[in-house]
């Protein structure tokens, strides 16, 4: 029996963690909210019918209505959290603002059957939907945002394709044989002992600026060679569900440092529940949004309130490049400013250089015209002694 006990642990552990791939849905009306579905793209599929107000659902940096990306159905141990659904929004103006929303409902429940859907009802009307934009699917006082309609002639999608998001067991990143990588580490290692070598022709110096340059351009980040890894053994995947354990990072860089905020309602701590992969964007067409992944951090307590939707932590970290990028921008930005303060100096000088050439003209003008009276006044003692010396001879 023990024996037994540790190998249905050990099938548990390996099904902790899951995957997430977009897939056609078999049939469109299974993306209705009545069959509670995971999916990526097209309108929300809103689990409770009394929804977030169009302000709650605009970007807390610039105000802009944010755009539905996608859902996770993640049903909880407990009756309370029978039901429960995580909704990923981001911001298509600041490109990397995004939002999480949580919502959940007990088994037994005023909206749903307490038994499971029938999948033979095909009827897509949903009174919810009526409520919303007819483009974006977000709560709307008319038919449509009038953003989303200017989004429409500047070649912004206001909502993305739709797929149903499809949830597998996760395979192991050891089934990964990594023989491209191990060969260029290989081939890595052989390079640094073939320099490691000439080293003992330089002095101590020359060896310490060797090494710093050696950690400046040739590293390796470790974080990103597992991701890619694991990335590789669930090809294609667009989400990693492993509810409180630790996310993958993309890379070493911009990391959530410490635990996330605690929970706004109830103050009870938030634990790691699943990951949005950079895998999306591109089976999305997602042109205005980066990210490297997106780890979302919910309640443990699964708390409840007044209102049915409730903000959960997402960990933006970005993919280094755009780091850099955006330092770059700021960088730039500083230089122009330094720029035009140089060119306002630069200015001023020439002003300066110009007014210093007048006062040199006109001194010099001063030196021609003293000058040249200095010589009509020796002409004209020059002229007085001859006329002396001709009315002398005379005599």
């Amino acid at each position: 029996d023990e024996e037994d006990d540790g190998e249905e642990e050990e099938e548990d552990d390996d099904d902790d963690v899951q995957v997430g791939y977009l897939v056609k849905p078999k049939q469109a009306h299974l993306l209705h909210r009545r069959y509670f579905p995971s999916k990526a793209g097209g309108r929300p599929a809103w689990l409770h019918p009394e929804i977030p107000s169009e302000d709650e659902l605009r970007c807390k940096v610039c105000d802009k209505l944010l755009t539905y990306m996608m859902q996770v159905y993640a049903s909880r141990d407990t009756d309370e959290t029978f039901h429960r659904m995580l909704y990923v929004f981001g911001c298509q103006a600041c490109k990397h603002e995004f939002q999480i929303l949580r919502c959940q409902l007990p088994r037994k429940n005023e909206f749903y059957s307490y038994e499971a859907p029938d999948e033979s009802v095909t009827d897509t009307a949903d009174a919810v939907l009526d409520g919303c934009c007819r483009l974006c699917g977000l709560p709307c006082s008319d038919r449509m945002h009038s953003m989303c309609q200017n989004r429409l002639g500047q070649n912004i999608r206001p909502s993305f394709k739709e797929f149903e998001v499809d949830i597998e067991a996760a395979e192991d990143e050891e089934d990964y044989k990594f023989e491209y990588e191990k060969g260029l580490h290989e081939k890595y290692q052989e390079e640094i002992k073939q320099v490691g070598e000439k080293e003992g022709s330089l002095d101590r110096t020359e060896q310490g600026v060797f090494k710093e340059w050696q950690q400046e351009h040739i590293s390796v980040d470790n974080t990103f060679l597992t991701f890619h890894g694991w990335a590789k053994a669930n090809p294609g995947h667009v989400v990693r569900y492993a509810y409180a354990q630790s996310p993958m990072w993309f890379c070493n860089t911009n990391k959530m440092e410490g635990d996330p905020p605690a929970c706004e309602n109830c103050g009870a701590a938030r634990v790691f529940e699943f990951q949005v992969q950079p895998m999306l964007i591109p089976k999305l067409d997602i042109l205005c949004m980066e990210w490297g992944t997106l780890a979302v951090y919910t309640c443990s307590a699964h708390c409840s309130s007044a209102k049915p939707y409730m903000q959960e932590f997402v960990h933006v970290q970005l993919e280094p490049e755009r780091m850099i990028h955006d330092e770059e921008e700021s960088d730039d930005e500083v230089l122009a400013e330094e720029g035009k303060i140089e060119e306002v100096e630069d200015e001023a000088e020439s002003e300066e250089v110009v007014e210093e050439g007048k006062v040199t003209e006109v001194a010099e003008e001063g030196k021609i015209e003293e000058a040249v009276e200095v010589k009509d006044q020796k002409a004209a003692i020059d002229a007085k002694d001859q006329t002396g010396a001709i009315d002398a001879k005379d005599q």
